[in-house]
């Protein structure tokens, strides 16, 4: 058995020390292979910058981002059903030249495991198991709906396989499963130290600096807070605009001016800039909550999972699949994602220390759902079929 892997082709740079949550999944899945010794070849579009500690072997493919980019630009300026049409097409058609340029490199393989690239599917459906972390569209499903249901689909929560099954809800009938994100248990775990008892409380914020990510949100509900004379705390916001997407260059540059005026007139705001990854678990085990007030519906956020298993409780929204990672023994979980709701949370944590703690517990029960081994187990069984 010899697996080929495919990364999904629209994350054109994969930067170990500063990759999201399905680029960090695909990396540690090679791993997997690498460790378990099975015969594999792995790939992603355009560029791959590793560390001197990643074990695995990935290679690159060229994809012609820049025609994808022009496509989207014309879907914008002209918004006419006939052009939407044609550039959804165009997008198959060079999804298909993506594919074919992986098979022509993994002729020797004898499964596929792809990364949110559905078309796969419909070149070799019985070979092929694809693994979503974000709700996006199958390409030309019911048209293909026989070849697509033939193949395997994993998901990284079961929040996201529910969405998968409202959307195309004959995907049922393939088989599938849900395949938990894992964190490395070697790299995140609880501080030996005693953490400082004084007056003042340190708040982390650990992503990118998007809308959905509750950046601006959370900055005003802390405006909120100095506006009512309460300033016994500091929070440490690390991250940047151009994280993530460092090509937008227009779009990341009026983020970080909004973030940049937001933060103007607040005092309890530490900027950190960009962490590396191995660099995070400090952080986590220094700051006494992380503020997690991303209002996209996370599937399987990383960054809860990275914090409980560094001891450090959360302040969330109840939103996407957030409450397979947290019950309310390790976090405080808002009903309503707004700045005044985080406020008036914040506020309690602060005035009347309001306190939870990550006990031994809830640590194993974080630590047994989301271990590398336990991700090991159920990746090698799917592909076995087990």
């Amino acid at each position: 058995m010899k697996i080929g892997l495919l990364f999904k082709s629209e994350v054109g740079l994969i930067n170990m020390d500063y990759a999201a949550g399905a680029e960090r999944m695909f990396l540690q899945d090679v791993e997997i292979l690498e460790k378990a010794k099975i015969p594999y070849k792995a790939f992603c579009a355009n560029k791959f910058i590793k560390d001197k500690k990643f074990v695995g072997n990935v290679k690159t493919i060229y994809y012609p981002r820049f025609i994808k980019k022009i496509i989207n630009l014309i879907k914008r300026i002209l918004p006419l059903r006939i052009i939407y049409v044609f550039s959804n097409f165009s997008l198959v058609i060079l999804e298909f030249i993506y594919c074919l340029l992986f098979l022509f490199r993994c002729r020797e393989c004898n499964i596929f495991y792809t990364y949110q690239v559905s078309v796969l599917a419909i070149i070799f459906p019985q070979k092929t198991i694809i693994t979503f972390h974000n709700f996006t569209t199958i390409p030309l499903f019911h048209l293909f709906k026989k070849r697509y249901l033939k193949a395997k689909f994993s998901f990284c929560s079961e929040f996201l396989q529910q969405q998968f099954f409202q959307t195309y809800k004959e995907l049922k009938k393939a088989k599938h499963k849900v395949i938990y994100n894992a964190v490395d248990l070697k790299k995140f775990y609880p501080s030996n130290k005693i953490k400082r008892e004084n007056k003042r409380l340190n708040f982390l914020y650990v992503s990118s600096w998007r809308k959905e990510k509750g950046i601006y949100l959370l900055l005003k509900s802390i405006k909120i807070l100095e506006d009512e004379g309460i300033n016994n705390f500091k929070v440490f916001i690390a991250g940047s605009a151009d994280l993530w997407y460092s090509d937008r260059i227009g779009e990341n540059f009026l983020i970080q001016k909004k973030v940049r005026k937001l933060a103007s007139n607040i005092k309890g705001l530490i900027f950190i800039g960009r962490v590396k990854y191995y660099q995070l678990r400090k952080y986590y085990q220094n700051s006494d909550w992380l503020i997690f007030p991303s209002i996209w519906e996370e599937p399987s956020a990383l960054t809860l999972i990275e914090s409980l298993m560094c001891g450090t409780p959360v302040v969330g929204f109840n939103v996407g699949g957030n409450t397979e990672i947290l019950n309310n023994k390790v976090a405080f979980i808002l009903k309503q994602n707004t700045a005044k709701m985080l406020a008036n949370t914040l506020k309690k944590i602060i005035t009347y220390k309001k306190s939870l703690k990550v006990n031994k517990n809830e640590y194993l029960k974080i630590t047994k759902k989301f271990s590398i081994a336990r991700r090991q187990k159920q990746l090698l069984d799917f592909i076995n079929d087990k």
